[in-house]
C-alpha cells in the first residue's frame, strides 16, 4: 500500500536517483538508482539500473532491467530483458520475455512463458513453463509442469513431488515450418512422486509411479509402484526398489 508521506521517484528521460525508502519508483527512459532502495512499486520502461538491493511489493520490468544486488519483492513480472546479478525471492514471479539470474531464483509461483537463465538453483511451491530455461542447479517444486516450445531446454536436477514434462501438440506444424528441433528436455536426474515424462532425456529417473512417453531416453530408472513405457521409450535399465 503506497505511503502518501513518502517520496516518489520518477526518471524520465536521463537521469539518476539516490537510493533511499521511497513510496514508487519509476523509469520512463534511461535511469539509474544509485544505491539500495525500498518501495512498494518499481517499474521499469525503458532502460533502468539499480545498483543496490531492492525491496518492494512490485517489480516490473517493461523495457532492460538490471538488478546488481538482492532482490525481495511480492510480485516480479519481466517482459523485457532482466538480468539479476545476487538472489531474488518473491512471492510470484512472471517471467515472458528474456531474464537473467546469476543466483538462485526462490518463489511461491514461477510462471515462464519467455526464456528464462539461472546460473544456480530454481526452487518454487509450483513451476510452471511454456518456454524456454536454462537451469544450472536444481529446479525444485512441489508441482512441475513443462509443456515443451521449439527448443531444448535444460536443468541440472529436477525435483518434486509432481512431475510433468510434456510437448504442446499445437506447435508440431510451427517446428516442422521452421525446420526447428524436436523439444527436448535434458537433465541429469529426476526425482518425485509421480512422473509423467515426454521428450525428456536423462541420466536417472527415480520415483513411485513413473510414465514414460514418446521421445523418452533415459538411462536408468527406478521405481517403487508402476512403470509405463511408450513403444518409443528408450530406457536402458530398469530397476523396481
Amino acid at each position: 500500500m503506497s505511503d502518501n508521506k513518502k517520496a516518489n521517484v520518477i526518471i524520465n528521460g536521463n537521469g539518476t536517483s539516490p537510493g533511499g525508502d521511497y513510496n514508487n519508483v519509476k523509469i520512463n527512459g534511461s535511469g539509474k538508482i544509485d544505491g539500495d532502495v525500498t518501495c512498494v512499486d518499481f517499474v521499469i520502461h525503458g532502460s533502468g539500473k539499480a545498483m543496490g538491493s531492492v525491496a518492494s511489493t512490485m517489480l516490473h520490468v517493461n523495457g532492460s532491467g538490471h538488478v546488481l544486488r538482492v532482490v525481495k519483492t511480492d510480485e516480479l513480472k519481466a517482459r523485457g530483458s532482466a538480468t539479476f546479478n545476487e538472489a531474488v525471492s518473491c512471492e510470484s514471479a512472471s517471467i515472458s520475455g528474456a531474464s537473467t539470474f546469476l543466483k538462485n531464483l526462490d518463489a511461491k509461483k514461477i510462471r515462464v512463458s519467455g526464456s528464462i537463465k539461472v546460473d544456480a538453483d530454481c526452487s518454487a511451491d509450483s513451476f510452471f513453463s511454456t518456454g524456454l530455461f536454462q537451469i544450472g542447479g536444481l529446479l525444485s517444486a512441489d508441482t512441475v509442469d513443462i509443456r515443451l516450445g521449439l527448443v531444448k531446454s535444460t536443468a541440472k536436477e529436477i525435483g518434486g513431488e509432481k512431475i510433468t514434462i510434456r510437448t504442446t501438440p499445437g506447435r508440431a506444424k510451427v517446428r516442422s515450418f521452421f525446420g526447428a528441433d524436436k523439444p527436448l528436455l535434458e537433465t541429469g536426474a529426476i526425482e518425485g512422486n509421480e512422473i509423467s515424462l515426454e521428450s525428456t532425456r536423462a541420466k536417472v529417473v527415480r520415483g513411485h509411479n513413473v510414465s514414460l512417453g514418446s521421445g523418452c531416453d533415459i538411462d536408468v530408472v527406478e521405481y517403487t509402484g508402476v512403470l509405463k513405457k511408450a513403444s518409443d521409450a528408450n530406457v536402458g535399465e530398469e530397476k523396481k526398489v
